[in-house]
């Protein structure tokens, strides 16, 4: 893990050479791992979103006098 690291920042861990550090750690096969990164890419990318549009109807009401101006 350590050796990644040492090289230049621009192959610092890739997500092939994660997933072969994965599956050489912990015995599990390609295709958990895949499924794993697939689902972990997919429950960050939901939990963005759903914050997201919370913080923004947090600070960033939306206010009704617009549209009557108009």
């Amino acid at each position: 893990m350590i050796e990644f690291y040492k090289k230049k920042r621009r192959d610092v861990l890739r997500e092939s050479e994660l997933r072969k550090f994965i599956t050489d750690k912990h015995k599990v096969s390609k295709e958990e791992v895949n499924f794993i990164c697939f689902m972990l890419s997919w429950t960050l990318a939901i939990l963005g979103y759903i914050s997201g549009r919370i913080l923004r109807y947090k600070y960033y009401p939306r206010r009704k006098d617009n549209f009557k101006k108009r």
